[in-house]
């Protein structure tokens, strides 16, 4: 018997509708690993080690305390047995959800996506649900969170996730790779 492949949250999502060169696109790719490893860096020690980003970092979750909560978990891949995908969000707080990204644009796929991470974390039993499903992006002087929930985001995604299994029957059917 073959073991069924599940899908993370951003592959069941529809794929961003932008143009950058191949250099663009790796330099961006670079960048957001970077960013992505210096959140987890001060998230897991709480330690800045002079590098400018980190020191914004800090100053914005220790004025947010209050909005955040307590750190849950931080990059750690969850499933949803009951939804057959899995996902790795950036930061689940006690009180959010929260992704890390460059910038703020394409809100409504932005909060599928943490309605994903969302459904994993209460699912989980990591949290309980929130309105709070928090981008964290960087301006010049400091970094600064939007909030990107929608009502109807997990109820879109999960649709979403029924759409890739739907889509992955009918590849099975044609005798296509599924």
């Amino acid at each position: 018997m073959t073991k069924e492949h599940w899908p993370s949250v951003t592959r069941v999502l529809p794929t961003p509708k932008f143009y950058c060169t191949p250099s663009q696109l790796k330099e961006a790719i670079k960048d957001g690993k970077e960013r992505h490893a210096e959140l987890e860096i001060f998230l897991k020690t709480g330690k800045t080690y002079g590098i400018p980003r980190i020191e914004k970092m800090k100053k914005f979750f220790d004025s947010h305390k209050e909005l955040l909560g307590d750190l849950v978990i931080n990059e750690v891949r969850l499933k949803s047995k009951k939804h057959r995908f899995t996902g790795k969000p950036d930061a689940v707080f006690t009180k959010a959800v929260l992704d890390l990204k460059r910038t703020v644009s394409e809100k409504k796929r932005i909060a599928l996506q943490l309605a994903g991470y969302h459904v994993l974390a209460v699912e989980n039993k990591l949290i309980k649900k929130t309105k709070r499903h928090l981008v964290l992006y960087e301006t010049k002087k400091e970094f600064r969170a939007v909030n990107v929930y929608e009502d109807q985001a997990e109820s879109v995604f999960l649709d979403l996730v029924k759409k890739y299994y739907m889509e992955q029957k009918y590849i099975k059917f044609i005798g296509g790779i599924a």
